[in-house]
């Protein structure tokens, strides 16, 4: 049958060349960007699937950067607890000279010279090692009063690794003088010196630290040991608490950790000593937040050596060297035990950060291949197989023109109606 208005074969080949116009667009595009998936219609499942692959990896890459920054800031915690574990292997080396009966005074002294030079450094250190504007060794590595720094080392939430700072040396307080007096809060002849904190909240295992002189100019130094009925005296429990004349309350006076706060400064015939109350004021009275320091016998006069901020309380692995010094043969047993001591807990704390910093060189790793493995997913489902598109790409431009040609021949064929019309 010969037709006019209607030309078969011409519309069979025009839809069949916009089909193929379609896969060749198709097959140019995914060359052009090299994805297989460019828009939701091109696979709408894979898509989903491809998009969350790739906020996976991404979430991924950016856990093992930060596993590799927890590395960098706990190598700079290490790096400092070397310098240190040496400053303590020589403090002791000092101390052990200091005891030979061999040296004078003059040598005592130059010795003790270096061991405060030495002591002074530790707590330099421990305020000013920083790592991205925290200082990491005097409690506020993870911010201010906050020693565990949590590491996000997954793509999700909650996978997280936390590592906890030592506290090296942190002045945690500072004690200022409400009042002195001079008659005492009982009407005898002494002195009283009621305190009042300032700074952070003081916990078990602070310390308290003074010095200080009696009417004779006898000197004492002074670190207490703050123990949890302390701690609750100082946050207004019932009932102050006096510091015991023990080992336990007492960690340091000079010529002798054991020694008596009622036995010090008795320079002058019928002195008492002292007595420190935690959780009292200067009449005695409980008072949360307050340190009161008085003489215990009638004619006792004391002072606080460098006033009224000379009190602190203090946390940290080298605090109990507060106040130690090497200048006497008799200050030497203690100190090497404070030293002994110390030395063990700076191995530990050193310890400690190289097996953080071995495990997040492990957890960087994984995070690297589980990256590398999810993207290589996600690749398989989105990415376009060049291989596959170039044979599209030249079976549909074949087909392009053979379609091409095949229009021109069907309108081609609708001429020969012209002759049944001559």
């Amino acid at each position: 049958m010969s037709v006019i208005n209607t030309n078969v074969s011409a519309t069979l080949a025009s839809n069949a060349i916009n089909r193929n116009d379609r896969a060749m667009t198709t097959a140019m595009e995914r060359l052009s960007t090299g994805q297989r998936i460019n828009s939701a219609a091109d696979d709408a499942a894979g898509l989903a699937i491809s998009a969350r692959m790739k906020s996976q990896v991404s979430g991924l890459e950016q856990a093992a950067r930060n596993a590799n920054d927890g590395i960098s800031m706990l190598q700079v915690a290490e790096g400092a607890y070397v310098e240190v574990s040496n400053m303590l292997n020589r403090m002791k080396e000092l101390a052990v000279q200091s005891a030979s009966g061999t040296y004078s005074a003059t040598d005592l002294t130059a010795l003790n010279l270096e061991f405060t030079q030495l002591r002074s450094e530790l707590q330099r250190i421990a305020n000013n090692t920083e790592w991205n504007g925290y200082n990491i060794l005097n409690g506020n590595a993870g911010g201010t009063g906050v020693t565990d720094v949590a590491y996000q080392v997954g793509a999700s939430s909650g996978q997280t690794m936390t590592a906890a700072f030592n506290t090296l040396y942190k002045s945690a307080a500072v004690v200022t003088s409400t009042a002195q007096d001079e008659t005492g809060h009982d009407g005898s002849n002494e002195q009283a010196w009621g305190m009042s904190l300032v700074g952070d909240n003081v916990v078990a295992g602070d310390k308290l630290a003074f010095s200080i002189t009696d009417s004779a100019s006898n000197a004492v130094q002074v670190v207490i040991n703050i123990s949890a009925a302390m701690q609750v005296a100082l946050e207004g429990g019932a009932g102050a608490v006096t510091v015991g004349n023990n080992t336990t309350d007492v960690a340091y006076i000079d010529g002798g950790r054991g020694t008596a706060l009622t036995t010090v400064l008795n320079g002058v015939s019928g002195n008492g000593g002292i007595v420190v109350k935690f959780g009292a004021n200067k009449a005695g009275a409980n008072t949360a937040d307050s340190i009161q320091i008085e003489g215990t016998a009638n004619n006792q006069e004391f002072n606080m050596v460098g006033g009224a901020t000379s009190v602190t309380v203090i946390r940290g692995e080298v605090t109990s060297l507060d106040k130690m010094d090497i200048s006497t043969a008799a200050n030497v047993p203690g100190v090497l035990r404070e030293l002994d001591a110390i030395i063990t807990n700076v191995s530990s704390g050193r310890a400690k950060y190289g097996a953080y910093i071995n495990r997040l060189e492990h957890a960087s790793d994984n995070l690297t291949n589980v990256a590398q493995n999810t993207d290589s997913s996600r690749s398989r489902i989105e990415d376009a197989d060049y291989a596959a598109e170039t044979s599209e790409l030249a079976r549909t431009q074949i087909i392009s023109q053979a379609a091409t040609a095949m229009l021109a021949q069907a309108n081609q064929a609708k001429q020969t109606v012209l002759a049944l019309l001559q």
